[in-house]
């Protein structure tokens, strides 16, 4: 794949944030149908090696490390883990390093089952024409079918009192935490709900004082987002 990509001369990416994971491509026209084909094959029929795997671990260990260093980095994901208590944007984008190792490939797989469905899924094109985009979406992700997810998971919480930052335990998945029963499907709809509050972290090591002050915003369907 990556000798593919290479002899297109084109830039794939996946990119993750708190809500999105994006698969993007700029490619020249003619190489459009290639492209999507590759992004097919990634999101229904990922290889998933054990070594590339392993390999990514090891670099994702890396970025962690270097996070957590930087309190410029780090504050934005303590932000939201105060401003959206326990729920849905306030759950941790940045996996704890030490739970690196309970990554596996079928972790991945049935992340991916759970979650990757079409009704989900948004494909968008920019210079091309939209008759072509359908056809190609229908062509490579047609075969995908909606599905009700029965399975139960469980999320947990952090039990840390006031320091995060220090215990870097506040993060989803501890193996020893109380279990909070959710029901997939109803984690899929669920609403944002803005908590609030504060987190005072002392570190007196610490050359500078980083302030950071978050307000709860608009919705983005809200007729005031955009100033008219």
């Amino acid at each position: 794949m990556s000798n593919i990509i290479d002899s297109l001369g084109s830039n794939i990416l996946c990119s993750s944030s708190r809500e999105t994971i994006m698969y993007q491509a700029t490619v020249f026209p003619h190489d459009i149908p290639t492209a999507l084909s590759l992004m097919s094959s990634s999101i229904q029929r990922p290889l998933l090696d054990s070594e590339e795997l392993e390999a990514q671990k090891l670099a994702a260990a890396y970025e962690i490390r270097e996070i957590w260093a930087k309190p410029e980095m780090i504050l934005p994901e303590l932000v939201h883990t105060v401003a959206y208590k326990d729920n849905t944007l306030g759950m941790p984008l940045l996996c704890p390093e030490e739970r690196l190792e309970a990554i596996t490939s079928e972790t991945l797989r049935s992340y991916m089952r759970d979650w990757y469905k079409p009704e989900r899924m948004v494909i968008a094109g920019v210079g091309m024409e939209h008759e072509e985009l359908v056809q190609l979406a229908a062509q490579h992700f047609g075969n995908m079918t909606s599905t009700t997810v029965n399975s139960t998971r469980n999320l947990h919480t952090s039990t840390s009192a006031s320091h995060p930052a220090l215990s870097k335990s506040f993060a989803t998945l501890q193996p020893d935490a109380p279990a909070v029963s959710a029901d997939y499907q109803s984690l899929a709809s669920a609403r944002a709900r803005y908590t609030g509050g504060q987190l005072m972290i002392d570190k007196p090591e610490e050359e500078f004082t980083h302030v950071y002050v978050a307000f709860e915003g608009l919705g983005i369907h809200d007729p005031d987002i955009v100033s008219v």
